[in-house]
């Protein structure tokens, strides 16, 4: 359950160091959500 948001927190740490801009913020925040919609969708189709 903690993966995607673990892969997407060093995507985002990785990312600011390499491009210190705020380009490199958007493009973390925009893989933030979708995994956190990717991991919610999954985890109901699972229940349903």
């Amino acid at each position: 359950m903690w993966a995607p948001l673990t892969v997407a927190l060093l995507i985002g740490f990785f990312g600011n160091l390499t491009l210190d801009r705020a380009g490199a913020a958007v493009v973390f925040l925009v893989l933030a959500a979708a995994t956190v919609v990717t991991t919610v969708v999954l985890r109901r189709n699972k229940t349903a």
